[in-house]
């Protein structure tokens, strides 16, 4: 909560590069991918404390419907965070993505039966007639 209160970061509040200036948020929108903002790379000096992770949403039709981001204390920098974030981003569209076509079938698809239901399989969506 420490870090919400100090990075200015309120419940609805806008992140876009227009009103905050380069963040990881702002700039995963504009750029529509995954972003890494560190330290001193922040705009706000407020915020230089901070290392930012965000990947854009983005639904069936290939718009930004959200941003998931992990920031912390920069200290804490880790590689993977990054990945995690994306990968994070990934299962939300799949799972978005499936359940936004109503009366359908969807076909989930991998040459190994193990990495169904992963971000390595394919997923085709079959709308029936309602």
């Amino acid at each position: 909560m420490y870090i919400l209160r100090a990075s200015g970061a309120t419940p609805g509040g806008a992140w876009s590069e227009r009103s905050k200036g380069k963040n990881a948020i702002g700039t995963a929108i504009t750029g529509r991918a995954p972003t890494t903002i560190h330290a001193d790379q922040h705009y706000l000096a407020a915020n230089h404390f901070l290392t930012c992770s965000a990947a854009p949403i983005v639904d069936h039709r290939g718009d930004v419907v959200g941003v998931l981001d992990v920031s912390g204390d920069r200290r804490n920098n880790h590689q993977y965070t990054m990945a995690l974030v994306r990968m994070s981003a990934l299962m939300i569209e799949n799972q978005t993505f499936t359940a936004s076509v109503d009366n359908a079938i969807s076909l989930h698809l991998h040459a190994r039966w193990e990495f169904i239901g992963t971000l390595m399989e394919g997923i085709a969506c079959y709308q029936t007639r309602a």
